[in-house]
């Protein structure tokens, strides 16, 4: 993940260890071609008014769907075939808000065009309150489906569950809404909450919310590819990016499923998007109010695509090490954010000495009392490891505590820097003791 400064992104969280900002206004290859995009088929933001008489779809003229297998089935279809006409059959007006939220996620559906795009009911319904069976009958409920999907960049496709609202109705079922699930937050893609933009280019795809021109995205994202990817010694993956830039903080909690505040410190987050989390794509989510400039916005997303490529939402590694190795490749890609991401450690380091200890687990929380600093002391670690031992054997120490079972460091200190975890602590509190000393790293 990426954590927001003032100035620049000091560290960068991962998946649920876990991931703002407007999109960059110059970003990395501004005046470059423009990506290819179907955007332009964007729904406009959705109103809560009735439909005007003869707006609906003939029902005479709807698919039938007298189980939920397939109105599921149906809803796919017609999204597949471009068919607005049949997808709005499938949808009831008995709230006239959701008629305008179903032809939103119509046309963001079109304009994304996803592969192996299925809804599968999962079995699980509930009751809708009494207040929503009085707008939408009795016999309303509730249905789990699992969402499947990808674009290009995913290894395998997503899946998210999330929960529609079902009714009958002349003995056929209808899709009714989409708020009446539990209130625990869930992950939902974003192209189910509000109109989305969508652009494809190289390497990188980038999906937007409403006003978000996914074409600054797309250039810096690949960008960080060709730049910064390089530097990764080793790692196995298929050099692309999924960047998915919600248009305001509560939408990117929305999409990730988590409460509210609880990731509003981080610039950027790479999760793994899918209930199994060892089988789902790495995407990255954008906090939008975070990349305040060019340079952080590069920043960031080198610091998170170190993180897709290794994979490292689903590491063992503790998270100074994930987070710091990040940064590291990140701040080699752009030395010229290096010593003022370092300058505040150091100056606590003059005035009290180094850190006791390397940063915990708990020191990475999204409301820890200082998030700047646990990432800086995070990044100052791989710093010196690398320093001292060179690049190439810190990533072989982080792949080494990456593939073993439980992430403990001892082991791949001894064999690959021939030191001890201790040694390891002490040779870098030396470092920025050092580095105190002379103002600088």
């Amino acid at each position: 993940m990426a954590l927001l400064t003032v100035a620049l992104p000091v560290g960068l969280l991962t998946g649920c260890r876990t991931t703002s900002g407007s999109a960059p206004g110059q970003s990395p290859g501004a005046g470059s071609p423009s990506p290819v995009s179907r955007s332009d088929t964007t729904a406009s933001t959705p109103n809560t008014t009735s439909p005007s008489p003869g707006a609906h779809p003939s029902r005479t003229a709807s698919p039938t769907a007298t189980n939920l297998g397939r109105l599921l089935t149906g809803l796919v279809a017609t999204a597949d075939q471009g068919n607005r006409s049949d997808f709005l059959a499938l949808v009831s007006d008995r709230d006239p808000g959701f008629t305008s939220t179903a032809g939103m996620i119509f046309d963001n559906l079109r304009t994304i065009s996803p592969d192996d795009l299925a809804f599968t009911a999962t079995g699980k319904r509930r009751d809708v309150s009494t207040k929503r069976a009085r707008i939408l009958g009795a016999d309303a409920y509730a249905a789990q489906v699992q969402v499947t999907w990808s674009v290009p960049g995913d290894r395998v496709p997503s899946n998210q569950r999330i929960w529609m609202t079902i009714i009958r109705e002349h003995s056929e079922l209808r899709w009714a809404g989409v708020v009446d699930g539990p209130s625990t937050p869930q992950p939902t893609p974003l192209w189910v909450l509000e109109p989305v933009h969508y652009a494809h280019r190289g390497a990188a795809t980038v999906i937007t919310g409403d006003g978000i021109d996914p074409g600054g995205w797309v250039t810096a994202a690949n960008t960080a590819i060709s730049h910064d990817v390089p530097r990764l010694r080793g790692a196995d993956w298929n050099h692309q990016l999924v960047i998915i830039v919600p248009s305001n903080e509560h939408l990117v909690e929305q999409s990730l499923g988590v409460e509210q505040g609880a990731d509003s410190a981080l610039a950027g987050i790479s999760w793994p998007d899918g209930s199994d989390p060892k089988d789902a794509p790495i995407r990255i989510m954008i906090n939008k109010s975070g990349a305040a400039s060019s340079l952080s916005t590069a920043i960031v997303l080198a610091h998170e695509t170190v993180h897709v490529a290794t994979r490292s939402p689903t590491s063992p590694s503790p998270s100074w090490l994930v987070e710091g190795y990040a940064d590291q490749i990140a701040y080699l890609a752009y030395p010229q954010a290096a010593q003022l991401a370092a300058a505040d450690v150091l100056s606590d380091v003059k005035r009290n000495g180094p850190p006791s200890r390397l940063p915990t687990e708990a020191d990475f929380t999204a409301g820890s009392h200082d998030l700047n600093r646990t990432y800086a002391q995070a990044w100052l670690a791989c710093h010196y490891l690398a320093a001292t031992y060179g690049e190439s054997k810190l990533w072989r120490f982080y792949a080494a505590v990456d593939a073993s079972r439980d992430g403990a460091i001892a082991g791949p200190a001894r064999t690959v820097f021939g030191i001890s975890s201790h040694q390891l602590v002490t040779g870098w509190q030396h470092y920025l003791q050092t580095a105190a000393k002379r103002g600088r790293i």
